[in-house]
């Protein structure tokens, strides 16, 4: 049987990425700069225009142990990155799905009361462009989906 985690996948990729320096914790009434790169879980913040946020997707159930009937899974999560103009999106995109393809490899995290270790997060395609945000701002949004291996040791 799987067991759901205390922090959703989203928010411990989203914890991996500040802990590898790729993004910060967003803190509200902060005059973030160009580089800040805040990252939040879940849903969008209005400002600054360089964000990225991570949404919790369908995962990949790979089979079942044949001894104990345990559930293999492996959560999805989507990467969306918006910023003021388009190529800083594309190479923000690109520089986050880089980080998860090679630096996200045993990582340790602590949220809160609760240890997890990220043993491995697999890209399931390249960035791509979404959209722009309409009907004002035109801020372009790149994203791209992973799965996630991880456990929750505490």
């Amino acid at each position: 049987m799987t067991t759901p985690f205390s922090n959703s996948p989203a928010d411990v990729l989203r914890y991996a990425l500040i802990a590898l320096g790729l993004g910060t914790l967003p803190v509200p009434g902060t005059n973030y700069t160009a580089t800040s790169w805040p990252v939040s879980t879940g849903q969008e913040l209005d400002s600054p225009d360089n964000t990225a946020t991570t949404y919790d997707t369908t995962g990949i159930k790979d089979g079942r142990s044949m001894t104990d009937g345990d559930v293999v899974e492996h959560p999805g999560v989507q990467v969306r990155v918006r910023a003021t103009d388009d190529p800083t999106a594309q190479t923000q995109a690109w520089l986050l799905a880089n980080a998860v393809d090679k630096l996200i490899v045993g990582t340790n995290l602590t949220i809160g009361s609760h240890t997890y270790t990220v043993y491995a997060v697999s890209r399931k395609g390249n960035p791509a462009r979404l959209s722009q945000e309409t009907p004002t701002s035109r801020r372009p949004v790149w994203t791209f989906n992973v799965t996630v291996t991880m456990t929750q040791t505490s």
